[in-house]
């Protein structure tokens, strides 16, 4: 089932949050996981009336998430829906698990408003099969980021 999370599903959400940084190499040579701050952002994400965390459950079990927010040009009124973290857990990889997750994301992005849907691939997780899926939606390359140690 497709829904936003709520604080009740925050201890869901943050196991699978901590599943995501230890697979994800590109997120682990940048920064060090963080409970507490972990713990308040997913907080931020759920409570806040510009984001949210739509999760995709059966049975009680997590199978993956998406975590949005809607941003907005620094020299544009426009919203844009921004995809934060995204996530399905190995077992559910390949199933329309994904395809659930992004179409729940993109009804999120129409309710508020917004103009256009930002998604991105930067765990290092799957990249070309998920830059495939995205391109097979509808979806086209837009930016490329670079990151260099300082």
């Amino acid at each position: 089932m497709i829904k936003e999370a709520t604080l009740l599903d925050l201890p869901k959400v943050f196991e699978i949050s901590k599943e995501v940084y230890s697979a994800a190499v590109n997120h682990r040579n940048i920064y060090a996981w963080d409970d507490s701050k972990a713990l308040l952002m997913l907080k931020h994400y759920i409570a806040s009336d510009n984001a949210a965390i739509i999760i995709d459950e059966n049975s009680q079990k997590l199978k993956g998430f998406i975590i949005v927010e809607l941003v907005t040009p620094a020299a544009g009124l426009e919203l844009i829906a921004s995809e934060v973290a995204f996530f399905v857990r190995p077992e559910f990889q390949g199933s329309i698990t994904a395809f659930r997750l992004i179409k729940g994301y993109e009804s999120w992005a129409k309710q508020k408003g917004a103009n256009h849907i930002e998604l991105g691939v930067s765990s290092g997780l799957n990249q070309e099969r998920t830059l495939y899926m995205y391109s097979a939606l509808g979806y086209r390359p837009s930016s490329v980021t670079y990151i260099k140690e300082v």
